[in-house]
């Protein structure tokens, strides 16, 4: 079977396995939540938390993850149902939905807010390695749920604050100046309670 083949089953049997025990094990009122979205950020989520084991990209998490389920099955289910059930108590801590109007007011404050700060820019690699290093960091620190928007923000964060300390041309000091910024960056958010990621109701 071709690599391409096998990355697509493999993608398309992880998004069912995870929306059935979704199905069975949460409280979910759908009518209040972007399904779509609840999905897509759980199974985000979950490639994260076996990248950090792993070390792998993410077609090749997609299908170990299928293969340790069919290897060792119940086991891995149970497993599996653990960690649905805990990143529904972390989403219930740090995700708020909002509605419509709620969301776009704050939208209109936020770029008030940014228009006049200045964001240091960084090729797609250092891009990259920048948010990889925030989502590690939360999940050392038992962050299991929204890790990749999360680490979005905190990079952009540290972008902002090094865009004056950076020369034109980062070198490896700079870099690794920015690496450290957003490692702190990172386990201060965590240490906040309450909601950290913001959604709109459909």
């Amino acid at each position: 079977m071709e690599r391409e083949e096998l990355s697509r089953i493999s993608h398309n049997v992880l998004n069912n396995l995870i929306s059935r025990r979704v199905n069975e094990l949460l409280p979910i009122r759908v009518n209040e939540l972007q399904y779509g979205t609840f999905i897509r950020i759980m199974k985000e989520d979950l490639i994260a938390y076996y990248d950090h084991i792993l070390h792998l990209d993410s077609e090749e998490v997609e299908s170990i993850i299928i293969e340790d389920f069919l290897r060792r099955g119940n086991e891995a289910l149970e497993e599996f149902d653990s960690w649905i059930k805990l990143w529904y108590n972390k989403w219930l801590e740090r995700t708020k939905i909002l509605t419509k109007k709620e969301m776009d007011t704050m939208t209109t404050i936020l770029a008030g807010f940014n228009k006049n700060i200045k964001c240091l820019e960084v090729d797609n690699e250092v891009m990259k390695h920048l948010i990889n290093v925030a989502v590690e960091t939360l999940v050392e620190e038992k962050e299991l749920c929204c890790t990749n928007v999360m680490a979005k923000d905190i990079v952009l964060y540290s972008l902002r604050q090094q865009y004056h300390t950076v020369k034109s041309v980062m070198n490896i000091e700079d870099q690794l100046r920015l690496m450290t910024s957003v490692i702190r960056r990172t386990r201060a958010i965590v240490k906040i309670t309450g909601p950290l990621v913001y959604l709109r109701a459909e």
